[in-house]
């Protein structure tokens, strides 16, 4: 090895205990060690078995095999230079060629994705001392340090003896340096928005994460020590902002915010921090905000109406035949709404038979609407609805099939709206509170004309007149309609039942009949998910069915017109014991009621004696409670000379019956409603 090799060899490894001169932060304790056991694996680029102490190594302006390398100027070629790239590896006990690595390296344009990561890989080899010190040695330090970590600036004179702190400085700057990535993000009000921020760790670190908006006071996000921090957050977000703690390992940090409002614009600064470096950076954010333009005919004034605009937008209204400019015609206002601008605009002056045009734009968007507006054709029809169950308000119209329509259903002489729909997104910001959570629209059946609202359930105060108003490019047009809510309710009859394990067992439940239309069944056993049976517009549905039930279960529909929906259930398991409720439905109303479902018990009967003048009849489990009755042998009941004990067993009942003797025959009979039992006696 030549001088120069020793000495920076020997610098380096006792740099950490004598410090020679070298101030800078602590070497890591992963890096040394890794760094001592490559160190002894090192060997000279030649094919001979050289010992270390003899290896001469080649000239700066030489290869380890006599070649020339191109001067530095040429070791990032333009990308349309054609030339065969040689692979080589540089794992622990491997060693390329420095040829190879310049090969290599001239493969790429400096900018390309793979020229990148080959700065990145010998950098990772660099700070983990798997990179022989020959081959930086014959490449040249200054190459190296330029591929390895271009962000470290590296002295302009270099002496032998500041070279070790170079390197060890170096290899604890790109072993914890970070690099971070943003990109600049738009969203719309109401909307949510992930501002990216994505950041690469040489070594496995614990790092921080902490979003600001430049200019505000308090942090928008803040995540440190494995946990998020929101004291000092700044109030406009809260309860609106996220990471993605999964995938901070990845090196993804990118903030979600949600419901955007128009002041959340601005430049936000993303920053991460490890024990030893912080790095940050800076992104903007754009917000956006624009909604349909509605037309009005006021007779010689049209208004133009757009409720949601951000930025500010301005109005143009033209001659929609010659396309000239008439906004000096027009006055406009803007009303503010929680940072979104409402727009009206009304041109006076109208002639008829003319055409105008208004139209609404920002740097975002731009709307407009042709004048004078044709109307939509807007049909309803009256429902009757029963109290408890859905029902749904029909509304069509001639849909739209360029634009999303706006819908709006309201309650004639109720405050605020029954469902709003506007510009593709559900409003309902200002909804009955009546309605909340009860009203569903089918907006994937509005391209087709279907604006109908469903309620569910409804309710005795949802009877009145609604209104369905449906706006679009086409125009406006409303209808009413009305409905009727009866409460009616029907008396279910059901009775308790038993059954025996592996029979089949039939669980009763009459009503009212419907002679006109067909019933709905539906059985659920109290305290399961899924239904055990359900029997729906004349069709059995058992998508939902309790898997237990599977294959076991069936109802007697002939028998539902005259007003029975009784249930069977076959081979009954232990499992089956419990509470069901039968619920039925039909023009008539709705009612259900309950019964519960035992598992019957019998058991052997047995007659022993118990002394010169009396017998025991006896069986160990029976249910329900069985009664008993002794006979002689002409049938005589002589039950009146017994006396009959229970002795209860968790569910059964175990029977205990004595008997004085006055006769030579004895019969000892044991029945309930599932079984009959006989036991002879004869002395």
């Amino acid at each position: 090895m030549n001088r120069h090799m020793q000495g920076k060899h020997e610098l380096l490894w006792n740099s950490r205990s004598e410090k020679k001169g070298y101030t800078g932060p602590e070497l890591p304790t992963s890096v040394t060690s890794t760094a001592s056991a490559s160190t002894s694996k090192a060997k000279p680029p030649s094919s001979a078995d050289v010992p270390m102490q003899h290896y001469q190594a080649p000239s700066p302006n030489k290869d380890p095999v006599g070649r020339s390398p191109p001067p530095p100027t040429q070791l990032t070629p333009s990308p349309t230079t054609s030339m065969t790239c040689t692979p080589y590896s540089c794992q622990s006990g491997s060693q390329p060629s420095v040829y190879q690595v310049w090969e290599h390296e001239k493969c790429f344009h400096p900018n390309h994705p793979k020229a990148k990561k080959l700065n990145v890989s010998i950098a990772r080899l660099l700070a983990l001392e798997t990179l022989p010190f020959c081959l930086v040695d014959t490449v040249g330090f200054r190459h190296v340090l330029a591929l390895a970590c271009p962000q470290y600036q590296m002295p302009s004179r270099i002496v032998p003896i500041v070279l070790s702190v170079l390197v060890i400085d170096l290899i604890i700057f790109c072993a914890v340096s970070i690099n971070v990535a943003l990109a600049d993000a738009s969203g719309q009000v109401g909307d949510s928005v992930t501002l990216q921020c994505t950041f690469t760790l040489k070594l496995s670190q614990s790092i921080s994460v902490v979003w600001e908006k430049v200019g505000d006071t308090g942090d928008v996000y803040r995540y440190e020590n494995g946990e998020v921090s929101l004291n000092q957050q700044n109030p406009n977000f809260r309860g609106r902002t996220s990471l993605f703690p999964s995938q901070l390992p990845a090196g993804n940090a990118s903030l979600r915010i949600s419901e955007v409002q128009a002041n959340d614009a601005g430049v936000y600064r993303c920053t991460i921090t490890n024990s030893l470096r912080k790095v940050e950076g800076e992104l903007r954010l754009n917000v956006r905000a624009y909604s349909t333009v509605i037309s009005e005919d006021l007779g010689t004034t049209l208004r133009c109406l757009s409720p949601s605009w951000y930025p500010r937008p301005t109005v143009q209204w033209l001659d929609g035949t010659s396309g000239r400019d008439l906004t000096y015609l027009s006055s406009t206002r803007y009303i503010v709404n929680l940072s979104k601008f409402q727009v009206i605009s009304d041109f006076t002056g109208a002639k008829k038979n003319m055409t105008y045009i208004c139209i609404i734009k920002n740097i975002m968007a731009e709307q407009s609407a042709v004048y004078p507006a044709s109307t939509i054709t807007v049909l309803t029809s009256n429902v009757t609805g029963k109290k408890g169950s859905n029902v749904i308000l029909n509304c069509t119209f001639t849909p739209d099939v360029t634009q999303s329509s706006n819908v709006l259903w309201e309650k004639v002489g109720d405050t605020g709206v029954v469902y709003r729909y506007e510009d593709g997104k559900i409003s309902l910001t200002n909804q009955n509170p009546n309605f909340s959570g009860r009203t569903l629209l089918f907006t994937g059946q509005l391209s087709a004309g279907n604006a109908s609202l469903r309620i569910s359930p409804v309710y005795m105060m949802d009877a009145g007149d609604y209104k369905c108003t449906v706006s679009n490019s086409r125009g406006r047009g409303e209808s009413k309609l009305s409905l009727d809510v009866k409460d009616l309710t029907l008396t279910i009859i059901t009775a308790d039942a038993v059954g025996l394990t592996g029979d089949s067992v039939t669980l009763r439940c009459n009503f009212p009949p419907d002679m006109s239309h067909s019933s709905n069944v539906l059985w659920e056993k109290v305290g399961n998910t899924g239904v055990v049976y359900r029997y729906e517009n004349g069709k059995i549905v058992l998508t939902d069915q309790n898997p237990n039930f599977s294959g076991r279960t069936s109802l007697f529909t002939d028998q539902l017109s005259a007003g029975s929906a009784s249930l069977m259930i076959r081979n009954m398991q232990t499992t089956d014991v419990g509470v069901y409720r039968c619920t039925i439905t039909n023009s008539n109303g709705q009612g259900s009621n309950t019964l519960s479902l035992d598992l019957g018990a019998y058991s052997t009967v047995t007659i022993t004696k118990t002394s010169s003048t009396s017998l025991r009849c006896s069986s160990n489990s029976w249910y329900p409670k069985p009664t008993v009755q002794w006979l002689d042998s002409t049938g005589r009941d002589l039950t009146y000379l017994s006396s009959t004990n229970y002795v209860t067993s968790g569910r059964t009942f175990k029977v205990i019956s004595d008997i004085r003797v006055t006769v030579r025959t004895y019969m000892c009979v044991m029945k309930n409603a599932f079984a009959k039992q006989i036991a002879v006696y004869s002395g």
